[in-house]
């Protein structure tokens, strides 16, 4: 399903600068971030996450 909405100029700047930083396009963020509100096991959210887990295992791992 295609879903249409509108953003603010400054949530679509917000969204390109997280999507940059976690190495994703917008929509993969967008997905994820619905797929993780509607609490469904999505499987573009679930390769993304997986992503950016391995990306900043090391990170990870000292924060603990």
């Amino acid at each position: 399903m295609k879903v249409t909405v509108e953003l603010t100029p400054e949530q679509t700047e917000h969204i390109k600068k997280v999507a940059e930083r976690l190495q994703v396009t917008p929509d993969e963020l967008i997905t994820a971030g619905v797929a993780d509100f509607l609490g469904l096991p999505d499987v573009e959210f679930q390769r993304v996450s997986e992503y950016v887990l391995r990306k900043n295992r090391e990170l990870y791992q000292r924060l603990a």
